[in-house]
């Protein structure tokens, strides 16, 4: 996914636990490198509500809706979203400018 991360692409998280959150590319990129090595199951899905192209069809937004669970060794965690994502069309090559998410549902669980 970093790969189609403008260098300035930056995410804007509201609705998370902690109050609304930003984020850069290397952030992220860091924040999934440090979940690899304590996540034993991820799940991910994403559902695409819609897509609006600009009439030049070099920029676009898409809206979509995702969950997202993540097991570790003694809680879980399940999250959905709604997320805009800006995109542009350059050098015939997809980059994402930038990313807005809304937390619809958190859910943290302890297991066994």
């Amino acid at each position: 996914l970093t790969l189609y991360l403008d260098k300035n692409w930056h995410l804007t998280v509201n609705g998370a636990p902690g109050g609304p959150q930003a984020v850069t590319a290397t952030e992220f990129a860091a924040q999934i490198a440090r979940g690899r090595g304590h996540t034993k199951l991820l799940e991910h899905s994403r559902e695409i509500l819609s897509v609006s192209i600009d009439p030049k069809a070099n920029t676009a937004i898409a809206e979509s809706r995702e969950k997202t669970s993540r097991r570790y060794k003694d809680r879980q965690i399940t999250m959905v979203e709604r997320s805009t994502d800006n995109i542009e069309l350059r050098n015939q090559r997809l980059v994402i400018l930038k990313s807005t998410s809304t937390v619809e549902k958190f859910e943290e669980i302890t297991v066994p």
